[in-house]
């Protein structure tokens, strides 16, 4: 059967044709960038309302649009490929030669255009200079920019005389035909010494299309785009340049014009001029314009993103009179603000003025400063102030306070006596630390967004990063052929991700690949400082490098706030004021001081504040932690403060340990949750510094964050290193650290491994006659054995049973209750089974222990299917399940799906069963969890046969349990049945022939391919 087309699959190739990012066509949409990902993922389908709002944008002709509708909403149905190919096979739009009445509506693109208007100049003196010989010139240059139109794509909309207007569904199309217009003009031999030009301007809109003609806002302005031109010049609006400058030829560049009030038009405009080597680029500036004053730099690199910051501070300045910028060095406060007034610039009919003190060594010469750039003359009986204040009162104007760091005293009293005294001035600063005056708005500038690496990425999704783009246009003006692609992705996100998204990081970066490439670049990070020491030189000599950037910020601070980052650097992912007072409390710091120097730290931007779940948080971003990291080695300190980071995670794990068996359980899982970095950090150290016995005191407390909540697999790594450096000694330590490491193996069904590791971290137990770990390891040893060694296991069982009634501890007795509860349940004693975990469960209530009660009700809830009481049982595992995803425990999580879609199933509900099985099935996958992913599949293979699916239940039922014994393992006795007679079922639905090639093939399916197989593949 031919595969359907797939709307999602077009809407992508559409979009990209059109040259449209998921975002730009979300806002010409109206929805979020996420219903665009999930609609080109054929996640979901649009409603008729977005469907229809969808079509514009798209192109698509107005008699198609119904059409449109009904492919975008189908389903697979059996119209699709004929909707398909009427609507979405678009015909190349071919030129009418002649008026535009001669082309069909169907020939006009919709939606967002891109509108070329052109006209020859001076035609009124060449037709005093051709006379009647006027109207073989304008045939011939008529021909000439048709014949580039319909090469290009183009619809002609309508000639004037000797104008034209023209419409392209490309940006790049649309300049491509204007630039070959201007070749073929210029290289024409014209009559009579001829010399023809012709002017074309080119804006980006969505205008109505009304009646083969287009209306609008958008067509006046590229009319008046042409019109300012010179004769040979190619203008282009900001809109234009944003879509094309991604996807021009490196020798063709857009030459910045500044921005100009158009005539008649209420908004002005960013004029951009096509610069191409063997076309005359010289021009004078434009004419009959009104530029709006200001001194704002002409910028030599392409701005990228930072769409949503620069809306706010628009909307920020619309009702605020003074608005500081504030960030890390490096993360582009001051392009950011420059490209804001450059926007807004217009609002202000007196200018918009750059002031940048980074020049200004003291504070008496701000006013000089000021009144220099504004060129305001001094006079020498008055006072400097009164006369700036004289100059300013009666303007509307805007000033740009840039880098005031290190003058932030004197610039905000400077601010402050301006806007008093001048009621229409509006002041935006930058800096690294707010100016502190009434009336200041501060907006703190984050880093440029990086790719996400927590699931599958692809090209398009991390072009949406707004750091990867910038690092890929910076490093393709070192290596013009640089592009993104599929082998050099993952560098370039990790080059993303671990420079924090950081402008000046990420450029410094792309500059290094003319000479290494991106894996080579990603791999020197860790020495990230002097792989990134050449810059642009004639940038500022503190933008040059990264660390002459993080320098200036350094050399600002005082020396207790100096050495209270240094040591700060020895927390990974963050900190509270708790754990930094606790850490960093050594000599030249008292406890009244880390507050206050942590919340200066953060009022200059090196330290990030974050509000977490009503507790204040602090982090550092990466680079100034490896800034800071060096800093703490000079001082001679390192080892010191990272013993106190060690020694405070000791203690906080050791008493979470305590907490997770009681009714604040929930609370300590998140506070451990938040605290996964600085673990790891503090393992890394002690393994890196081979100190064993600390080694093992750390994560004999802290294993269970990792067991609790994963990855098993990163657990196994922490207790297998401790272990290998571990003395001889046989101390408590010890014993925990083997007894997780077999707990990790048990979770990862390696239950030989967890077996011995288990005895061994007995045998250590027994030593020290502590009753209660015996009880504990007792009864996962039992569980580990129990599919094996049915008698041993339960000997195992009665034993713990009896050491946690001596303990006289309710937690521990609690446990082996449930332990023991379970086994009787396996062996039918459904009776003492029910009494046992009864007990259990009543226990773990008054402890308040959800994680024993969850145990509990899913037992409980296995007694009921053992006695056919499905809904109840169904009841009882969802009760477990709501539980378990209240504590986010993973280890049980999988189970609990697989436990209700089971009792689903026997209640004769296979549609929801499928589901549940399905969620077992791709959470057992995410951790790993082979077992898990196997009783998925089995699942479903049941329901399958159910179904009367019979060729795809046998294909899961035989392969899980082959597989499921391939790994030592059995399922249980009343499961097996279950699977058992399902197989059957299929079986008997087969001819003699098929059920045994289909059994055979399935027995040879590897784990890989029979959840490919369950997820849809083949």
């Amino acid at each position: 059967m031919d595969e359907l087309p797939s709307f999602g699959k077009w809407l992508r190739h559409r979009r990209r044709e059109l040259d449209l990012t998921q975002e730009e066509l979300a806002r010409q949409v109206g929805c979020a960038p996420i219903t665009i990902r999930k609609l080109e993922g054929d996640e979901m389908r649009p409603s008729k309302q977005l469907a229809q709002s969808l079509s514009r944008p798209l192109g698509v002709s107005s008699n198609r649009r119904e059409d449109f509708v009904r492919f975008a909403r189908s389903e697979g149905t059996s119209q699709a490929g004929n909707l398909s190919s009427s609507i979405f096979e678009l015909p190349s739009t071919q030129i009418t030669k002649g008026n535009s009445s001669s082309a069909s509506g169907a020939d006009f693109p919709a939606g967002t255009v891109h509108l070329l208007f052109s006209d020859i100049g001076g035609s009124t003196q060449l037709v005093q200079h051709l006379g009647d010989n006027y109207v073989q010139v304008l045939e011939k240059h008529q021909r000439i920019l048709r014949d580039s139109f319909a090469k290009w794509n183009g619809v002609e909309v309508s000639t004037h005389g000797d104008s034209f207007f023209a419409v392209f569904s490309r940006a790049t199309d649309a300049i491509s035909a204007a630039l070959e217009a201007q070749h073929a003009l210029a290289n024409e031999k014209w009559a009579d010494s001829v010399r023809l030009q012709v002017r074309i301007g080119i804006h980006t809109g969505e205008p109505l299309l009304v009646n083969d003609d287009y209306v609008g806002v958008d067509v006046n302005r590229a009319a008046r785009i042409c019109a300012v031109a010179y004769p040979g010049q190619v203008l282009l609006s900001n809109a234009t340049r944003i879509i094309a400058e991604r996807h021009i030829p490196s020798n063709i560049s857009f030459r910045d014009l500044g921005q100009y009030q158009l005539k008649d038009l209420n908004e002005p405009e960013r004029l951009y001029q096509v610069v191409v080597a063997d076309l005359q680029s010289d021009f004078p500036p434009l004419k009959s314009l009104e530029l709006i004053p200001n001194n704002l730099p002409a910028q030599l690199t392409s701005f990228i993103g930072r769409e949503r910051e620069m809306e706010e501070i628009k909307q920020l300045l619309s009702h605020v009179r003074l608005i500081t910028l504030t960030g890390a060095g490096g993360t582009g406060k001051t392009r950011l603000a420059i490209e804001v007034v450059k926007q807004i610039g217009d609002q202000y009919p007196d200018g918009a003025w750059l002031i940048d003190f980074v020049a200004v060594p003291e504070s008496n010469l701000i006013l000089e400063a000021i009144i220099s750039t504004l060129g305001v003359r001094e006079e020498s009986t008055r006072p400097i102030a009164q006369t700036l204040i004289d100059y300013l009162r009666s303007k509307k104007l805007l000033l740009l306070f840039d880098n005031c760091e290190h003058l932030i005293s004197a610039c905000a009293q400077v601010a402050d006596t301006l806007l008093q005294a001048c009621p229409e001035l509006h002041i935006l600063s930058t800096t690294r630390e707010a100016l502190g005056i009434s009336g200041e708005n501060q907006y703190y500038v984050p880093t440029l967004t990086v790719p996400q690496m927590d699931a599958e990425f692809s090209l398009e999704t991390l072009k949406e990063s707004e750091a990867v783009r910038v690092f890929l246009d910076r490093a393709a003006m070192v290596r013009p052929a640089f592009k993104l692609t599929k082998a050099n992705a993952l560098a370039i996100a990790q080059i993303c991700r671990r420079l924090d998204g950081i402008p000046l990081a990420i450029e410094l970066a792309a500059a290094r690949v003319k000479g290494l490439n991106v894996e080579q670049i990603a791999a020197r990070l860790d020495d990230r400082f002097n792989l990134l020491n050449t810059g642009n030189r004639t940038a500022m000599p503190r933008h040059q490098t990264l660390r002459a950037t993080i320098d200036w910020s350094y050399n600002l601070l005082s020396e207790k706030e100096r050495i209270l980052l240094s040591r700060l650097s020895v927390f990974a992912g963050g900190w509270t004021v708790e754990s930094a007072t606790e850490v960093c409390l050594l000599i030249q710091l008292e406890e009244r001081d880390v507050l206050n120097l942590l919340l200066n730290l953060s009022d200059k931007s090196l330290v990030i504040a974050e509000e977490q779940e009503s507790e204040t948080r602090y982090r550092l971003l990466e680079t100034i932690r490896e800034y800071a990291l060096e800093k703490l080695a000079e001082s001679g300190e390192e080892r010191l403060v990272r013993n106190r980071h060690v020694d405070f995670f000791i203690t906080l794990a050791e008493e979470a340990e305590q907490k997770y068996r009681t009714r604040e359980q929930l609370l300590w899982f998140g506070a451990m949750e938040k605290e996964r970095d600085n673990f790891r950090a503090a393992l890394d150290y002690v393994i890196r510094a081979r100190q064993p016995e600390v080694a093992l005191h750390l994560i004999s407390a802290a294993f269970w964050l990792w067991f609790f909540r994963g990855p098993w697999s990163e657990g196994d790594i922490w207790t297998e290193a401790a272990l290998t450096q571990a003395p001889e000694q046989r101390t408590p330590a010890l014993a925990k650290t083997l007894m997780a490491h077999g707990l990790f193996h048990f979770a990862q069904s390696n239950h030989a491994a967890a077996q011995s590791m288990l005895e061994k971290s007995l045998s250590i137990w027994r030593e020290l006659n502590d009753k209660w770990w015996c009880a504990f390891v007792l009864d996962f040893l039992g569980v580990t054995i129990s599919r094996q060694d049915r008698q041993t296991s339960s000997r195992y069982f009665e034993e713990s049973l009896k050491l946690a009634e001596e303990t006289n501890e309710k937690w521990i007795l609690a446990f082996s209750l449930w332990n023991i509860g379970e086994n009787e349940l396996h062996l039918k004693n459904l009776p003492d089974a029910q009494r046992l975990l009864d007990q259990s469960l009543e226990l773990s209530q008054t402890l308040g222990d959800r994680m024993l009660q969850n145990e509990a009700l899913r037992a409980l809830g296995e007694i009921s299917e053992a006695g056919q009481e499905y809904s109840r049982a169904v009841d009882l595992y969802k009760e477990s399940l709501a539980i378990v995803q209240e504590l986010h425990d993973i280890t049980n999580i999988s189970v609990l799906y697989f436990n209700v879609g089971r009792a689903l199933q026997l209640a004769g509900d296979n549609e929801k069963a499928a589901s549940y099985f399905m969620d077992a099935l791709l959470q057992s996958q995410r951790l790993g969890k082979k077992a898990g992913v196997l009783r998925a599949l089995a699942g479903m293979g049941v329901v399958a046969a159910a179904n009367g699916e019979a060729e795809r239940a046998v294909y899961l039922l035989t392969s899980s349990q082959m597989l499921f014994a391939k790994l030592g393992l059995s399922f249980p006795s009343n499961q097996s049945a279950w699977l058992s007679h399902h197989l059957e079922f299929a079986h008997a639905q087969l001819n003699a022939e098929q059920f045994p090639t289909m059994s055979t093939q399935a027995q040879s399916m590897t784990l890989n391919q029979a959840v490919s197989y369950a997820l849809g593949g083949s």
